[in-house]
Formats: C-alpha cells, structure tokens, sequence
C-alpha cells in the first residue's frame, strides 16, 4: 500500500510558466527558494490528517503563512505526508480505515491549494489541450487530479472528467482534438494493458500528431519502459514534467 499511496500522491508535473525555456528556469529557481519543509512539518500534517479536517486545514495555513508557495506545499509537504500514512500503516501506527480518512483530507487541502493557482496565460497560437488517464487496471487516480490542476495552471486546457475505463478514453478522443494524452503507471501487471491502449488511442485520435507521456514509478525505476509503451517521453523529474510536455506539442508538432 505504501507503494500505491506514494504512486498516486506525488505529483509528476507541477507549475511551471509555459513559454521560453529560460522563463521557466526562472521558475523553477523561484520554487526552490521559497521557506523550506522539513520532517517535522511532514509529521505535523500527517499527524492533522488523521486527526480531523479542520486540524488539518490549520496545519496547511501555518506553513501557508511561511511563505510557501503552492508547488512546494504539493511536492515537499502534501505528498510525503502521503507517505508518511502509509509508512504509519505498515508499522500498525493506524489502521487502514484511518488512512483512506487521511488521504480524503489530503485531497481537499490539495484541491484548495490548487484552487488559488493562477492560470498562465498562453504563448502560443492555441491553448494547448491534454487528457489523463489511469493505465487499465489501476484503481487509484488520486495524483490524477493533481496534474490536472497543474496542467491547467500552466495554460493548457485539460479535460475535467475522470476517465477509468479505455472504452470512454478511446470515444473521447475520436469526437475531441488533444494534443497530449497523459496516462500514469503503478504496477508491472499493467503494463501489456497500456501499451495496447496507447496504440488504440493514437489510431482513435482525430489528431494525428497525438502525443503521449507516461508517468508513475515503474517508469521511475524502468525508464526504458517509455519506449516498450510506445509513449513519447516520461518524466523522471516532477519540476520538468510540464516543460516535456510542452516541447513535444509545440517543437515536434
């Protein structure tokens, strides 16, 4: 479980200004320096998790209130306080119960920091357009809904619905024009699966020029697993995600 939660929690694409390259070093630098988040701060927000919706919205306001800013509270604090349930639940220190509870307060704070983010502007002729979607067979697509909002923030246009079955992906994408399709990866049993829905979505998509990344910890721990999906890129750094994406739309397309 700990491997699943972590999966789905930590975010593989954050916030960056879409645009020139060097603008987005800027931001990247900028997120870095913001106040730093250490241990104890994790533990604190697990330990509010647990406790109760509003011991946790209080413990995110403190550190809000340090200046953090919201990619830094989704990469460096919500998502090892994820971890952190789950190393808990291993070590019998809550229960499974008690856990899922957690991870729902974790995915309301998420979805009110993610609220305040600032949609960038476009820089190019269009608004860039994108779908996510689970590989067929996983079940937990909490860290989805994180790299919609991000996307989103960064300018891009992204589909609202949750999509978990292939069927309702494939429909979509024979009636929409996307230029990215994104599918994230958590277990090796499902990779034969997501390799044949990559090929069926390039063939249903009314873009010809579809491109598709992948993401999760397989692809972390096997990156060679991209060229085996038939995707066109994965990120193995959550902080460049975005600007992977973007330059396979804009500079291949």
């Amino acid at each position: 479980m700990l491997r699943t939660v972590e999966a789905e929690i930590i975010p593989r694409l954050m916030l960056l200004h879409r645009g020139q390259r060097q603008d987005a070093e800027h931001a990247l630098q900028a997120a870095a320096s913001a106040a730093p988040l250490d241990d104890a701060d994790v533990e604190r927000l697990a330990a509010a998790l647990l406790a109760g919706s509003e011991q946790a919205w209080s413990c995110l306001q403190a550190v809000q209130q340090r200046g953090v800013t919201p990619v830094p509270l989704c990469l460096d604090l919500l998502s090892p306080a994820a971890r952190r349930l789950g190393e808990w639940w291993s070590d019998d220190r809550c229960d499974f119960t008690q856990v899922t509870i957690g991870l729902g307060r974790l995915q309301a704070l998420l979805h009110r920091i993610t609220a305040g983010l600032q949609t960038v502007p476009a820089s190019v002729a269009r608004p860039l357009s994108a779908v996510f979607a689970p590989a067929p067979g996983e079940q937990h697509t909490l860290g989805l809904s994180m790299v919609r909002d991000f996307f989103r923030a960064a300018g891009w246009q992204v589909h609202g619905e949750p999509i978990d079955q292939p069927h309702a992906l494939l429909t979509l994408l024979r009636r929409t024009r996307f230029d990215l399709v994104g599918f994230t990866l958590g277990a090796e049993r499902h990779v034969d699966a997501l390799a044949t829905l990559i090929g069926d979505a390039r063939s249903a998509s009314i873009n010809r020029d579809l491109r598709v990344m992948v993401g999760g910890p397989l692809l972390l721990a096997q990156p060679d697993l991209c060229e085996r999906l038939g995707a066109d890129a994965t990120a193995t750094d959550a902080s460049r995600a975005i600007l992977a994406a973007h330059d396979l739309v804009v500079k291949q397309g």
